[in-house]
């Protein structure tokens, strides 16, 4: 089988198939041996900031010296990215031996593709001797496929907020319910410092497992320096102080997943696992994650930005108005019809110049008569293209040089951008770059060749 084949095997069993429930990887997980047992798991479920939850505590841990699985959902360009360890994606080769070995192994289980791909992390990690692995929640956490696992290291619970109230709920209590079925028996747990409301549901399953929770019962964040290269910062609670922690994922809201990821590796340091001071600043300072607040330094700049919630939305807002006050910002926009669409589009549609609007690759993906006559209520909407690579070229070409084109609503559209436009085929079309450290255009956490 070759790694085209697997991935058409896996997506022919249902594409955006979501069946909530931990039966069937359960069973398939037993046909190939339970991989996933005795994997040292850190287990991350939120609404908002998994990504780079994971994208902290995962290189704080390889500062550390361990070797160290990430298992995240969903990829933007490949499957491959879904699975890395030590930031080294999956082979193809190796996607496709196991793709291969767990259809064998099925018989006449019938899994979801998430439910397959999940039952391929744990083989994947498992065969390579990973020291942790960091598991991120597709959808929920009680019965998410990625559930399994029976004793964590750590439960970690991101930012909640509302999202897929048709599975969830339809109150930020219910859903945190469902994001707090992660937390298992006697093993800690780490919550997002948040909403008194959220705190309490998650406090409430841990006094019922007897797990403990790690939550500053205060904390401040103080803001030392901030640019759109790197945000320094100070950072007190209850439980530990840190003096100037740098971080090159840009974004105001990283600073709070960064502080979670602090108050995980105390979590784990109290846990008897070593984690130094110097091993949580490395971390945090070479953290990278692709499509969020990811920028191309070119002109005008572009940024790429997954929000695909309101949650998300509000951040990104907030972010453009910290980085990019007073100059030109043309938002190329696409969204999910399942999402709060309306309520992102009063937040993030006012503050900005110029509105292009698109259609992700998803079939899920809003129609763009629908989002256009939404949109136009707000402001007058200057270009509309079903083709991505289109839209995005009207929106850099008609920005001003000092501007930035801002990529937002769904990551299915950055990842679509990722794929189609900004690679070594099609960016000397669009983009002209300027010479900056060499040959190389250093963004964010990306680099772009001078083509």
């Amino acid at each position: 089988m070759t790694y085209d084949e697997a991935v058409k095997f896996i997506e022919a069993m249902g594409a955006n198939v979501i069946k909530l429930g931990l039966e069937r990887v359960e069973e398939l997980l037993h046909a190939m041996g339970d991989p996933q047992e005795n994997l040292n798991v850190i287990h991350v479920a939120g609404t908002n900031g998994k990504g780079s939850f994971c994208a902290f505590i995962s290189s704080i841990l390889r500062d550390a010296g361990y070797r160290v699985g990430v298992y995240t959902s969903p990829h933007l360009v490949s499957y491959a990215e879904r699975y890395s360890i030590n930031g080294e994606n999956i082979s193809e080769k190796e996607f496709s031996d196991i793709v291969e070995y767990i259809k064998e192994s099925a018989g006449d289980i019938d899994p979801t593709p998430f439910e397959m791909l999940t039952a391929l992390a744990f083989e994947f990690f498992k065969r390579n001797n990973t020291d942790f692995v960091i598991l991120e929640v597709g959808l929920g956490g009680r019965f998410d496929a990625t559930n399994v696992i029976k004793k964590p290291v750590l439960s970690a619970i991101a930012q909640i907020g509302m999202d897929h109230m048709d599975y969830l709920g339809d109150t930020v209590e219910k859903i945190a319910f469902e994001k707090g079925g992660i937390i298992k028996k006697n093993s800690p747990a780490v919550l997002y410092f948040q909403d008194k409301s959220v705190y309490d549901v998650i406090k409430g399953i841990c006094d019922e497992k007897n797990a403990k929770l790690y939550y500053p019962e205060y904390q401040d964040i103080e803001v030392v320096s901030q640019n759109f290269r790197e945000t320094v910062f100070n950072l007190k609670t209850d439980l530990y102080e840190y003096k100037s922690l740098a971080i090159r994922l840009i974004g105001n809201y990283q600073m709070e997943n960064a502080s979670n990821a602090v108050c995980a590796s105390y979590a784990l340091q109290q846990s008897g696992i070593p984690v130094s001071e110097e091993n949580i600043r490395n971390g945090l300072k070479n953290a990278k994650w692709e499509g969020r607040m990811e920028l191309f330094d070119t002109k005008p700049m572009i940024l790429l930005e997954g929000a695909h919630n309101i949650d998300g939305i509000r951040e990104l807002r907030s972010s453009l108005e910290t980085y990019y006050k007073d100059i030109p910002i043309t938002l190329l926009l696409g969204v999910l019809g399942d999402k709060e669409y309306e309520k992102m589009l009063q937040e993030i549609v006012p503050l900005c110049d110029r509105i292009v609007l698109t259609k992700p690759e998803n079939t899920r993906a809003l129609e763009l008569s629908i989002l256009k006559e939404r949109t136009e209520k707000i402001k007058p909407v200057e270009f509309v293209s079903e083709n991505i690579n289109e839209a995005f070229e009207y929106g850099f070409t008609h920005t001003e040089e000092n501007g930035v084109l801002c990529c937002a609503g769904s990551l299915y559209l950055v990842g679509a951008i990722k794929k189609h436009v900004l690679n070594g085929n099609n960016i000397e079309k669009i983009v002209k770059m300027r010479e900056k450290n060499g040959n190389l255009i250093f963004g964010g956490n990306y680099v772009l060749r001078n083509f």
